[in-house]
């Protein structure tokens, strides 16, 4: 249980660095599975201008027509791509109101005609962080708006939107959390719809879970949205107490803006046997239809990966995630992105564990087709790229079934003394189920492994198949940071 935990801990290290910042062994010699060779259709990656930083958030609402949003010098800021061509990074007009700004975007949908929906935190007057959404309309954002009825329950103190999700322009529902006057944490949820926004509702807190520590209260760790006022979110709840109590993953959803009772993860428990599990993506393609994924750790101290699956309303028995990969799961492994474009078909991707003189991690995918889980596989081409020292899934988005793009950072080094500060970013897509190799990023000019750089994808926008952007950052010989922005012409 000690490697387990440790294994998490190492996990949330690496998701920070990529946030903050932004070769496999097969089982058998030969290609990877149902990979191709070729760039893609990737173009060259553009360097945006103003000393954006690295954009968390992107949008398109068709091909060659995206927005990204990001964080910079605590400020807020968008670039648009219009038919494949960048603009400057603007920065969001009242996302800094006092001389130390600290804002963040949380969540970001952009439709048809320019129009968009950006939600996230920003810092008052008063220091206080606070939540806002703000739209674009006919290409111009409007003036942040304050979220309808949140004063009320957090009493002037902080609040922030981390997550939101729009199934079509004018129905959204964003999700965050707010701390009371009492100083404590609660998550919250608010919905427009045909173009109006309701008033904030307070999720209630997750307890009373099956060996739920006495006194603890559980948050969201991921939350996904398919129509206004109906949600699916979930996370880890503690069990036991002590200096290394353990966890157990759940599930809550939400039915026409009312939130039901929270339940563990079925069949997880019997499963999470070093007891410690997390529940840390999720993706709703239609009301009731979801599925989620996380690690759990075994009485050995591996961390293995699960999916799990909510049809019609239901949540089904958590399942491992197989491979046949001949070092899988190594020493761990995790779900780090996930996408579903239909019900019952997703592709999920993450990382698996293999320590050699320290530690090396390796990438996977895997996909759902027509309600079942299939086995991982080596993101196609990464053997290529990642020298076995260090890789992350960031982020996955999919148009449709078998239509999908991964991105994420890999080691461009053998020195193991450099491996954790040499990182490349990588592109992957799969086009009416076929792969291509993933590639570096085309047009990124770092320095060489012997200074050393940190460089990923950080977040990736697939309208349509074969028509992917993706947007990230990297560092130049003098370590200045530098945004990109690069798409499938």
């Amino acid at each position: 249980m000690r490697m387990g935990r440790q294994f998490f801990r190492m996990l949330g290290a690496g998701m920070l660095a990529a946030g903050l910042l932004a070769g496999y062994a097969p089982g058998a010699a030969g290609a990877e599975p149902g990979a191709a060779a070729g760039s893609g259709g990737w173009g060259k990656a553009v360097t945006l201008g103003g000393g954006a930083g690295a954009p968390s958030l992107m949008s398109c609402s068709s091909p060659g027509s995206c927005t990204a949003a990001g964080q910079l010098g605590g400020y807020v800021y968008t670039v648009r791509q219009v038919r494949g061509a960048c603009g400057k990074p603007a920065v969001i007009r009242g996302t800094a109101r006092t001389s130390r700004p600290s804002s963040s975007p949380g969540g970001l949908a952009c439709f048809r005609a320019g129009g968009c929906v950006l939600a996230g935190t920003y810092r008052d007057s008063f220091g206080h962080s606070q939540a806002f959404i703000v739209t674009r309309s006919r290409g111009t954002w409007g003036k942040l708006t304050v979220v309808p009825g949140l004063a009320r329950l957090d009493r002037g103190n902080s609040a922030g939107i981390s997550y939101l999700s729009c199934p079509s322009a004018g129905n959204c529902t964003a999700a965050g959390s707010y701390t009371d006057a009492k100083r404590g944490g609660h998550e919250f949820t608010v919905s427009q719809a045909r173009g109006r926004w309701g008033h904030a509702v307070p999720v209630p807190g997750v307890t009373g879970l099956p060996g739920q520590a006495p006194g603890t209260i559980a948050g969201f760790q991921a939350i996904s949205c398919p129509a206004p006022g109906t949600c699916a979110a979930g996370g880890s709840y503690q069990v036991g107490a002590g200096p290394n109590p353990g966890g157990q993953a759940y599930v809550v959803d939400e039915v026409h803006g009312t939130w039901g009772t929270p339940q563990p993860v079925p069949g997880l428990a019997a499963l999470n046997t070093g007891l410690y599990a997390v529940l840390d993506v999720i993706s709703c393609p239609s009301p009731g239809n979801c599925a989620a994924g996380g690690g759990y750790t075994e009485a050995n101290g591996v961390t293995v990966p699960f999916v799990v699956n909510e049809t019609h309303g239901t949540w089904g028995t958590a399942t491992e995630v197989n491979s046949s990969i001949s070092d899988w799961p190594g020493d761990g492994a995790w779900v780090t992105a996930m996408s579903c474009p239909s019900a019952g078909n997703c592709l999920a991707g993450g990382l698996y564990q293999v320590f050699v003189d320290g530690h090396a991690s390796k990438v996977f995918v895997v996909s759902e087709v027509n309600g079942t889980w299939g086995q991982a596989i080596p993101v196609p081409g990464t053997s290529r790229l990642n020298q076995g020292f260090d890789a992350w899934v960031t982020q996955i988005s999919c148009s449709s079934a078998g239509n999908c793009g991964v991105a994420g950072w890999y080691s461009a080094t053998d020195d193991r003394d450099l491996a954790l500060f040499f990182r490349q970013p990588f592109v992957a897509t799969e086009v009416h189920g076929t792969w291509r190799w993933a590639i570096e990023v085309p047009g990124i000019k770092t320095p060489p492994p012997s200074i050393g750089s940190f460089a990923a994808t950080t977040t990736i926008a697939c309208p349509a198949p074969g028509r992917c952007s993706a947007g990230g950052y990297y560092q130049d010989a003098k370590g200045r940071y530098h945004t990109f922005v690069v798409s499938q012409p």
